[in-house]
């Protein structure tokens, strides 16, 4: 998301850090260059302007404690007015466990609306709620069966009619009778037609249908490639409703997620989620501080715990928490961690929430990083049980084992000695995040040396 002006943004950074004396000159010279980084991710001109002389007037004039270097807090600042550009906090939605909550979507003509209930209803059914859909967008031939396609292997039931000329409100208003009467559903999720290309007549349908189904919430599906073109729509939908907030959608695929992201804050809109992919993986709650961080490059441990924890993934058998808290990792449990991610999606996306991994991926990661997955399960299986369960495999697997072990899984003795050090480097990985956070978050160290230079296949 947003990579090229991350990189931007990261340059500017890491030339201030160079900068032995405060040269205010120079550091104009390089607001200057965040100014057009801005106006280049598609934020509104006077906003971007705004920001940046916000920096200035902060960071270079305001009078610091002498422990405060004046360079380090020149790039506080950035960071701060980034995140008040992006909406200063999130906002988490809390559905009522004990009663039937109805969330409606709305979107625009081609917004990615259907496709975000979707993720949306696979987000909290993995958060220990049992949400429902209801197919109420009776304007778009097939949105009920891409709904039933996108969420059938998840267990979620969609209610709807493949072919009907009723109106969205009467097949709302059904799917909610029959959710309440004969299933145990306790989260509903609603989509409604799709028929608007503007917003004018979109929150004229909007407000006939909250009238009718008493929503608890109303959402706003907006796409991220409006950029700053966002903003009207943001602002109208604002005004319209006290119970709306907003997803923005498709933020991978555009440069212009920026200016979506600001222009909509700029409204006062509650953002609570943004679309990072197609995969109904690809969704995640928007915390602007946390975005911020990502940018720079700091990467997102927090989004990181969320996403792995919430999936549900990891195997949390005592003995294996047990090793993750004593840094006791051998090549078996790792091997199993590693499945677990493998088996969330994509694990560039995943790794790019790593501090500094971002823009350190090669090209094609994910496709190689499954091939490699392939061999580690090959080599492995080649071990004998005590290989596997030694702590120090590298000593143990002399070059004679090495050789049996490439030649049971088809692989080269290069192989195995790749893997062998990916997992060291894990473990060592590992070690220092116990070490760093102080909180035996283990299961990260799982993925340490997956810059594409020691695995199996991506050398």
């Amino acid at each position: 998301m947003l990579d090229a002006f991350s990189n931007k943004l990261k340059d500017i950074v890491k030339s201030i850090r160079k900068l032995s004396i405060v040269d205010i000159e120079k550091v104009n010279e390089l607001l200057d260059e965040l100014t057009s980084a801005l106006i280049e991710a598609d934020v509104n001109i006077d906003l971007a302007i705004a920001m940046v002389n916000k920096v200035r007037e902060n960071a270079l004039n305001e009078k610091l404690p002498p422990a405060v270097s004046r360079l380090d807090y020149v790039i506080k600042i950035i960071h701060d007015e980034l995140i008040n550009l992006l909406g200063k906090k999130n906002y988490p939605f809390e559905p009522d466990q004990n009663k039937l909550n109805i969330l409606m979507f709305v979107g625009v003509q081609g917004s990615g609306k259907t496709t975000t209930i979707a993720k949306s209803a696979l987000y909290w059914k993995r958060r220990g709620l049992n949400p429902g859909i209801i197919g109420a967008d009776t304007f778009r031939p097939g949105a009920y069966i891409q709904l039933k396609q996108l969420v059938e292997s998840h267990d979620i039931e969609v209610f709807g009619e493949e072919k009907t000329k009723q109106d969205s409100e009467k097949i709302a208003q059904k799917g909610i009778k029959y959710f309440k009467e004969k299933t145990k559903v306790n989260l509903i999720f609603i989509d409604t037609s799709g028929r608007h290309k503007e917003e004018k007549g979109l929150l004229k349908e909007m407000e006939r249908i909250a009238k009718k189904i008493n929503s608890d919430e109303i959402i706003l599906v907006i796409d991220a490639t409006m950029g700053q073109n966002a903003f009207s729509q943001a602002n109208a939908f604002n005004a319209t409703t006290k119970i709306g907030s907003i997803i923005v959608s498709k933020m991978d695929g555009t440069a212009r997620g920026g200016g979506a992201l600001s222009a909509v804050a700029a409204t006062g809109s509650k953002i609570r989620y943004i679309g990072t992919g197609e995969k109904t993986d690809d969704f995640e709650r928007f915390d602007p501080e946390r975005f911020v961080e990502r940018l720079l490059g700091r990467g997102d441990i927090s989004g990181i715990l969320e996403k792995v924890t919430n999936a549900g993934m990891f195997d949390q058998s005592e003995d294996i928490i047990e090793a993750f808290k004593k840094g006791k990792i051998n090549l078996r449990i790792w091997r199993s961690q590693m499945e677990s991610f493998s088996k969330m999606g994509s694990l560039g996306k995943l790794l790019s929430m790593f501090p500094g991994m971002g823009s350190k991926l090669p090209a094609g990661f994910d496709q190689t990083s499954k091939e490699s997955l392939k061999k580690i399960i090959a080599i492995t299986n080649s071990m004998t049980a005590e290989e596997l369960d030694d702590l120090h495999p590298s000593k143990k697997l002399k070059q004679s084992r090495r050789e049996r072990v490439a030649k049971g899984s088809g692989t080269t003795t290069q192989d195995v000695q790749g893997l062998l050090k990916n997992y060291e480097m894990a473990v060592n990985a590992m070690k220092r995040l116990r070490k760093d956070r102080g909180k035996g978050k283990g299961m990260l160290g799982g993925l340490g040396g997956l810059d594409g230079g020691n695995f199996p296949g991506m050398e």
